[in-house]
């Protein structure tokens, strides 16, 4: 059983879209841009010895201009996870999966002083199902090194491009 529950996991990426989209809109760098269009990621993380951590990460990054981004963190509370560098990504995907909000979170996750050792459940909420990429070389290969922390995944089965948005009633669990 993951420690973040569909329900509390549904409402925590709900927040944050409406916190995405509203700083987004008044802050655009993009005339084009559609947030919308790129995926949302949690990673609750939870450890043996500090309270739970929500750690976030959109796809686009580079498409927030700073007084967006400094609207997400003032406002909301959200700041998201940076890039982790090429020479210290141990979990990646090649290509342009590597910049997937899942694998960003994992390597994030794996390069933090403290975290490995003490975490013992994440559970990634991603709103767009994660690709046949990132699975096998991000979560289930971070799986496979740490044995003794428990992954879990929920996705709401957002698809872009066929327009159809988050279905916080379905989650696929795994």
């Amino acid at each position: 059983m993951p420690a973040m529950n569909h329900q509390d996991a549904h409402e925590l990426i709900a927040t944050l879209r409406y916190a995405v989209n509203e700083s987004f809109e008044k802050n655009q760098k993009l005339s084009n841009f559609n947030p919308e269009a790129h995926n949302l990621c949690i990673a609750h993380c939870t450890f043996n010895n500090a309270p739970p951590l929500n750690l976030f990460s959109f796809s686009a990054m580079s498409s927030f201009s700073k007084t967006a981004l400094n609207k997400l963190v003032h406002e909301w509370g959200v700041e998201f996870v940076p890039d982790v560098a090429t020479n210290i990504r141990t979990f990646a995907c090649g290509g342009m999966g590597q910049f997937h909000t899942e694998p960003r979170l994992i390597n994030y996750i794996h390069g933090r002083p403290g975290f490995i050792g003490h975490l013992t459940d994440v559970t990634l909420v991603s709103e767009i199902d994660c690709c046949g990429t990132c699975v096998p070389h991000s979560i289930n290969a971070f799986k496979q090194t740490f044995t003794d922390v428990q992954v879990h995944i929920i996705e709401l089965g957002m698809k872009p491009s066929l327009g159809i948005g988050p279905q916080y009633g379905y989650a696929h669990l795994y």
